[in-house]
């Protein structure tokens, strides 16, 4: 799939400004709410036209400003599941999905069948929306999308009204759907696991422009940016500050980090470290007495969680109440005992985030 967008649409308090170009066959929008995510999809397909820029999708223009081009929806060839799948009340399983049809050929009704099938939505055709549950009128909302044979397919956060338990049976289901159709897609969500999950690559987007865009593992181990880190569920956070002896002073923390060599940034723009709960190790210092990058620190709060606990640690000083911490790490329940109130935690110098603001 290729993708080619340049565009600017300007709101009342908000500025898309938003270049992507990119190859990739399945790809994750991946971003806060209020980021621009869903203005993007509305974009593509027509629903909101840009104030300037243009949009090419797999060599076909939608919308050129300077040209004077902009397609109308249904000559895009776009499938489009909403957020809420925006199915009427009114009309039948059936009747939904065959919406889109303009013209009623005999190979478009053997499409509908197939579909009806593929998607499990046998025995349902003539329920209406408010007679099935929330997984099945998902599954409505997608088989309308693809009743059409879309060239493209967008997907705003299909998940977001289905509980926890659903919503990741239905992730499952998705990628099943996703590798039976082959249809080229641009998946926008909040949620990382679900962007990790069904996608090949991702871009980050913050305030209506693309902060970040790799393949999923890049992004997930070596995010660059701030945000990239933040979204993909990073939560330690310092500026700081290196020193001639190749030491981070983090101004956060108030600690020192001995690096041993040359610092590794991956810019000169770089000025926030970071490290992600799972990395953090706690130890015994007696144990390893050499290593340098172990740091004391005074237990204020515990988060029990089902499989493991997240412990809110201060360094330096004893910590004057819960809210009072400088990191937090994760760690497993049979591990939990052995940890007293005063700790010493190790930051492993290779799974240090160096990060753009």
């Amino acid at each position: 799939m290729s993708i080619q967008i340049d565009i600017q649409k300007k709101l009342q308090g908000f500025h898309l400004d938003l270049s992507l170009h990119t190859e990739a066959s399945i790809l994750g929008i991946l971003g806060a709410s209020g980021s621009g995510k869903s203005m993007l999809l509305k974009c593509i397909a027509g629903l909101i036209k840009p104030d300037e820029g243009h949009i090419e999708i797999n060599g076909k223009t939608f919308f050129n400003s300077t040209s004077r081009i902009n397609l109308k929806p249904r000559d895009r060839k776009i499938g489009y599941v909403f957020q809420n799948y925006a199915l009427f009340p009114h009309l039948t399983v059936k009747e939904n999905i065959a919406f889109g049809l303009h013209h009623k050929r005999d190979d478009q009704a053997t499409n509908l069948i197939n579909l009806i099938s593929k998607l499990h939505l046998n025995g349902l055709e003539y329920k209406y929306p408010s007679q099935i549950s929330g997984g099945q009128q998902q599954r409505v909302a997608l088989a309308r999308a693809l009743a059409t044979n879309p060239d493209m397919l967008l997907l705003d956060e299909p998940f977001s009204a289905l509980d926890e338990h659903l919503r990741k049976e239905m992730i499952k289901e998705m990628a099943q759907y996703l590798d039976l159709f082959k249809v080229k897609t641009l998946y926008v969500t909040h949620q990382m696991d679900e962007a990790y999950y069904l996608c090949d690559d991702i871009a980050v987007i913050k305030h209506g422009r693309i902060d970040n865009i790799s393949h999923k593992s890049t992004l997930f181990n070596n995010p660059l940016t701030l945000e990239s880190a933040k979204i993909t569920g990073c939560k330690n956070f310092s500026k700081f500050e290196s020193t001639a002896s190749n030491t981070l002073f983090c101004k956060d923390w108030g600690i020192a980090l001995p690096m041993g060599e040359a610092i590794p940034l991956t810019s000169t723009n770089c000025s926030t470290l970071g490290i992600r709960n799972h990395h953090l190790k706690c130890v015994d210092p007696s144990e390893n007495p050499t290593s340098p990058n172990q740091i004391k620190g005074w237990i204020s709060d515990i988060v029990e969680m089902p499989t493991q606990s997240t412990l809110y640690v201060k360094f330096n000083q004893p910590p004057h109440g819960p809210e009072d911490y400088h990191i937090q790490l994760d760690v497993p329940h049979e591990k939990r005992a052995q940890i007293k109130e005063v700790l010493f935690i190790e930051f492993p110098l290779d799974k240090l985030l160096f990060l753009e603001d």
